[in-house]
């Protein structure tokens, strides 16, 4: 238990802190890159159709993705959204399919 004793010195506590908090930070930096491939989506959520449809269909989506425009250009969530979807995804409470949603030509 050496371990928790050293952790109450002030200098040890300050360079866990720092190094928690730079772990953390990159963490999310790479995490906010990773997730901005439209291919990541489908790893957390239930949607394999509508990144077929995004990738190789012959619907808007298709056009949307040979003109560079990725799904967050459009679908952009909230941290607490994001953590509210990560949530159903981890308990399975989620609809499928997933709810559809309008956008209007000015939002493009």
């Amino acid at each position: 238990m050496k371990i928790f004793q050293k952790c109450k010195e002030p200098r040890t506590l300050l360079v866990f802190v720092i190094v928690l908090a730079a772990c953390s930070f990159g963490g999310l930096a790479i995490l906010s890159q990773v997730s901005a491939n439209p291919a990541f989506c489908v790893s957390c959520h239930n949607m394999q159709p509508e990144y077929d449809s995004y990738a190789q269909g012959n619907l808007l989506a298709k056009q949307h993705a040979d003109a560079g425009v990725t799904c967050h250009d459009c679908h952009e969530p909230t941290l607490l959204q994001q953590m509210n979807e990560g949530w159903l995804f981890v308990t399975g409470n989620y609809e499928n399919p997933m709810p559809k949603y309008g956008y209007t030509n000015e939002q493009c």
